[in-house]
C-alpha cells in the first residue's frame, strides 16, 4: 500500500509540472479553456519539454479544444482560425490523430461534394452565391492550408471540381470570372497532374475569350485590313484620274 501510495503522490506531481509547463504558455492554456486562437497567435512551448509522457497527458485536452476549433472555423468559413490552426503544432498522441482529422475530412467531402452536384447543373446562375462562397478566398485559403500529408487527395479533388464548376460559368454566366477562379485555384492542387490541368483549361479559356473579343470587335463595325485595302486602293484611283485630267 505504502508503494502504491508513491506511485500516486509522484503521479500527481508530474501532473502538477504538466500544469505549470502548459501555465508557461498563455496562448496555449487560452487555447485548451476555449477552443479558439486569435490570428496568427503561435504555441510558444519548446519541443523539448513535449515527451511522449506528456504528450499522453495532454492528448485528450488538446483533442477537444482542437475540434471545437476546426470545427466552427470550416462551418463559418473562417478561414483565419483555421489556418492559425494548422500553422501551430499538434499535440496529441498517434492514437488521437484519427479523431482530430477525420471529422476535416467528412467536412471537407461535403464542400467537394457540393461542388460536384453544381458542375452537373444545366445552369450554375441559380447558385451564384453558394459559388461564390464555395470558391471564395476564405474556402481556398482554408483549403490550401490543409496538411498534404492527411489531404493531399482532398485538396486535389476540391481544385478539379472547382475547375469543373468554372465551365458552367464560362459558358453560361461570366467568362472574365471564370477565368478568375482559376488563376486563384491554381496553387491549390498538391499533384503536379491537377494543377496542369488547371493551367490547361485557363489557357483554353482565354484562347476562347480572346478570340471571341477580336470576332466582336470585327462585327462591331471596325475595319478590318481588306476593307482599309480597299478604301487606300479607292483613294489612290481618284488621285490618280486627278492627275490625268489636270
Amino acid at each position: 500500500n505504502d508503494v502504491l501510495e508513491l506511485f500516486k503522490q509522484l503521479e500527481q506531481e508530474k501532473h502538477f509540472d504538466y500544469h505549470q509547463l502548459v501555465a508557461s504558455d498563455p496562448k496555449l492554456l487560452y487555447f485548451l479553456e476555449h477552443g479558439r486562437l486569435e490570428y496568427k497567435e503561435k504555441f510558444t512551448l519548446s519541443s523539448y519539454h513535449v515527451t511522449p509522457e506528456f504528450l499522453a497527458w495532454i492528448s485528450p485536452y488538446f483533442k477537444n479544444a482542437f475540434l471545437k476549433c476546426s470545427t466552427t472555423a470550416l462551418r463559418n468559413h473562417d478561414m483565419y482560425s483555421f489556418v492559425t490552426l494548422m500553422m501551430n503544432p499538434v499535440y496529441v498522441t498517434p492514437q488521437d490523430e484519427y479523431a482530430i482529422w477525420e471529422p476535416i475530412h467528412q467536412e471537407i467531402a461535403v464542400v467537394c461534394s457540393r461542388l460536384s452536384e453544381i458542375s452537373n447543373l444545366a445552369s450554375p446562375y441559380p447558385v451564384m452565391q453558394e459559388i461564390k462562397t464555395l470558391t471564395g478566398p476564405e474556402q481556398m485559403g482554408i483549403i490550401k492550408s490543409l496538411p498534404q500529408e492527411h489531404f493531399a487527395q482532398q485538396i486535389d479533388t476540391y481544385a478539379f471540381n472547382i475547375m469543373c464548376v468554372t465551365v458552367g460559368i464560362f459558358n453560361k454566366i461570366d467568362k472574365d470570372w471564370a477565368v478568375e477562379i482559376l488563376e486563384s485555384c491554381q496553387s491549390i492542387p498538391a499533384s503536379n497532374a491537377t494543377r496542369d490541368a488547371i493551367l490547361s483549361k485557363k489557357n483554353e479559356m482565354n484562347h476562347i475569350r480572346y478570340t471571341s473579343t477580336e470576332t466582336a470587335s470585327s462585327s462591331n463595325g471596325s475595319p478590318s485590313w481588306g476593307t482599309i485595302r480597299l478604301i487606300l486602293f479607292i483613294i489612290f484611283m481618284i488621285l490618280r484620274i486627278a492627275t490625268c485630267n489636270a
